[in-house]
């Protein structure tokens, strides 16, 4: 490996990523169903610009900046023939909704993108295991941990609802669905209820002696 005298070998990455969710083989060592369309190595690590080095250790240790880094899970999350293989909401679209995203947009390179929470930083960050598993970084039982990593001073319970809710996928947030459908049509019946009035003032002004309704029986 460069930089370093150990000896290099990605069989240990290989056997990580074979217990991720990302991996291409059941748990009876069999090939998934679709497992095509599953990333390899190749899906996360070839980019469109150089990396950077860090460390010291020239091409040990390379990363990318974390904007960069949610593109890279965007590739598949985002894609709407992958979803719908594989049956995943959209998680990006509510991600970019929240303050971690909007905060890294305009420059903050401390925000956690997707690899801070989903992964297991503490053994591998190829480590991300699906919110099911128990020892899944976004289990019912550990996401409210994997917020106190940044807020310190913050509660278990800041993770305590549906993270990735969004108010497009009635599925699977049906109270998220409605609660914003009533919002558009209460703001929706509002501006049109405004734009009437106004409508009808100005049809008043324009015409003073208009009179729809007849008086004194003529």
């Amino acid at each position: 490996e460069n930089g370093v005298e150990k000896e290099f070998s990605h069989q240990d990455i290989e056997k990580i990523v074979n217990k991720s969710v990302h991996s291409k083989y059941n748990e009876n060592g069999e090939l998934k169903k679709k497992s095509e369309k599953l990333p390899d190595c190749n899906d996360c690590h070839i980019y469109n610009y150089p990396p950077r080095d860090v460390g010291g250790k020239a091409g040990a240790h390379k990363f990318i900046p974390p904007l960069d880094a949610v593109k890279v899970c965007a590739r598949c999350h985002n894609n709407p023939e992958i979803l719908k293989d594989f049956n995943l909401p959209n998680t990006v679209v509510s991600y970019t909704e929240t303050f971690h995203w909007k905060a890294m947009r305009h420059g903050a390179d401390n925000t956690p993108g997707c690899i801070n929470c989903h992964s297991n930083t503490e053994k591998d960050t190829h480590l991300i295991e699906s919110k099911n598993t128990p020892t899944s970084m976004t289990s019912k039982e550990n996401k409210g941990k994997v917020c106190l990593k940044c807020h310190e001073s913050g509660s278990v319970n800041m993770a305590g609802f549906h993270t990735h809710a969004s108010s497009d996928d009635k599925g699977r947030y049906p109270f998220e669905y409605y609660l914003f459908l009533s919002f558009k049509v209460l703001t929706a019946s509002v501006i049109y209820l405004l734009l009437g009035i106004i409508f009808l003032e100005h049809v008043r002004r324009l015409f003073p002696n208009l009179t729809l309704i007849k008086r004194g029986g003529r």
